[in-house]
């Protein structure tokens, strides 16, 4: 009796861990996504952020110090993540809304650590200097806004491998030089 009584109370643990492992580890983001954003947040002066009211709708604010943090189930505001991210094993960030937070500082490079990033818009804000030719790489990228920023120098023509671009939006920065032809490749763009 003793024994059987051991070996189910052994079994409902069991159970009771295999439950709750996998939820565990729901939703967890690669750590090189995280420290992409990390990076970015700061190179664009993240601390001077400017906050959307109302979190409940708009997420929270970005907990960078956390090294534990997780933007997609913590709903950070701006950060968009693959669908159904809390009944995945591992999600990605896909979008990056962040129009109008007064991000400061130059482009970071740091966003092509970001694989499946699909969008980005970081229009109406304060970044300056070149667009960086690194982001010809993110290849995943169908829609950018970096509009009303100071950004200038020539668009890079890295940009051109970037075929699945839908929708590119670079207009109210002090760009100069004409449009590369390798724009001609980004044959969605619309």
């Amino acid at each position: 009796m003793f024994v059987k009584l051991i070996a189910l109370k052994c079994g409902l643990l069991l159970l009771l861990i295999l439950l709750v492992l996998p939820q565990a580890s729901a939703g967890t983001v690669p750590a090189g996504q995280v420290n992409a954003l990390e990076m970015f947040y700061y190179t664009t002066n993240g601390p001077f952020w400017i906050w959307q009211q109302n979190y409940s709708v708009n997420g929270i604010p970005w907990d960078v110090t956390n090294v534990s943090a997780n933007p997609c189930l913590e709903e950070w505001q701006g950060v968009s993540c693959t669908a159904n991210c809390s009944t995945l094993s591992s999600c990605d960030i896909v979008g990056l809304e962040l129009s109008m937070f007064n991000l400061t500082g130059p482009l970071s490079t740091s966003l092509v650590s970001l694989p499946q990033l699909r969008t980005l818009d970081f229009s109406f804000n304060l970044l300056y200097g070149p667009i960086p030719s690194q982001m010809g790489s993110m290849t995943t990228l169908t829609g950018v806004s970096i509009s009303f920023n100071l950004l200038s120098g020539n668009l890079p023509t890295t940009l051109g491998q970037l075929i699945s671009m839908g929708s590119l939006d670079v207009s109210s920065n002090f760009l100069s030089g004409s449009l590369p032809s390798q724009l001609g490749n980004m044959a969605q763009l619309t």
